[in-house]
């Protein structure tokens, strides 16, 4: 029955998705996100807001920031992150000019799995397919000064080739 019990456990490894969002569609979509998290804190990313055309905004982040890449695999995604939750060192926001602290919310959900399924989903995230967002694991700073690591939803290489312009808007 212990096996049962610690199979159980492992099915359901907890999960830190760290999310962001000014427009009213990305709180409405922060709102419905947050409803599952068992743990919502105040936290902040290194990178830069892209704001699409369609008033959407998508992160973009320093590669060097990049701590693994999202797979199909919830479970193997969720032992990743648990590879990085020790402290670790996070790069200053200053060591890159075009960085900044982009503030957002450290959800922690119970079940790595439905979470990591409802969401890719939502962002339309394919591991090979990788053209309008990436799933991919960050540095993230707590309210308190805390790092840990937590997948984020990243800008993809469809609109990498945006060029953020003196009005904030991303184009092509």
């Amino acid at each position: 029955m212990t096996d049962t019990f610690e199979e159980e456990d492992t099915m359901k490894a907890k999960l830190k998705v760290f999310v962001y969002g000014t427009t009213k569609d990305d709180l409405r979509d922060l709102n419905r996100i947050s409803e599952g998290a068992v743990l919502v804190e105040q936290a902040t990313v290194r990178g830069r807001l892209l704001e699409l055309p369609t008033e959407a905004s998508v992160l973009d982040v320093p590669g060097v920031d990049i701590l693994a890449v999202g797979t199909l695999d919830p479970l193997a995604d969720a032992d990743t992150q648990q590879r990085f939750i020790e402290p670790f060192q996070v790069p200053l926001s200053g060591e890159f000019g075009q960085w900044q602290d982009i503030d957002g919310k450290l959800l922690t959900f119970e079940d790595a799995a439905a979470c990591l399924e409802m969401l890719d989903r939502m962002k339309g995230f394919c591991p090979y397919f990788a053209d309008m967002h990436r799933r991919v694991l960050l540095p993230v700073v707590t309210a308190d000064g805390k790092p840990t690591a937590a997948w984020c939803y990243v800008v993809g290489a469809l609109l990498t080739s945006c060029v953020l312009t003196s009005d904030k808007t991303c184009c092509s």
